[in-house]
């Protein structure tokens, strides 16, 4: 089962931020989109002498999780009204864990 997120709603502060970043937002899903949804990879690495692989299959609901937020209409929901431009921000919850935060850094290297 899994665990539990704890979050909450997006202050003003936190809004703001996260439009300011809305454009490389959508970049980033147009990318998804357009190279990774529907696909699998594999990614070799080394474990002492071994060499192990870790099988990733992209889906369109796993890119709320990588934006650091929860979203009250769902994984989906979210994909499609970021798409869309009707992205309800009163429906976002951030995660406590400040991901949301780490991503965000993350997408602007």
């Amino acid at each position: 089962m899994a665990k539990k997120v704890a979050t909450h709603q997006i202050t003003e502060k936190e809004c703001r931020q996260f439009k300011s970043r809305l454009a490389s937002i959508r970049i980033a899903q147009d990318f998804i989109l357009s190279n990774l949804v529907g696909q699998t990879r594999f990614y070799f690495y080394q474990d002492g002498s071994a060499v192990n692989w870790l099988e990733v299959r992209f889906q369109k609901n796993n890119f709320m999780h990588l934006c650091g937020v929860t979203y009250l209409g769902g994984p989906h929901r979210f994909w499609e009204d970021l798409l869309n431009q009707r992205l309800s921000f009163e429906s976002i919850r951030l995660k406590n864990d400040g991901s949301h935060c780490r991503n965000y850094k993350l997408s602007r290297k």
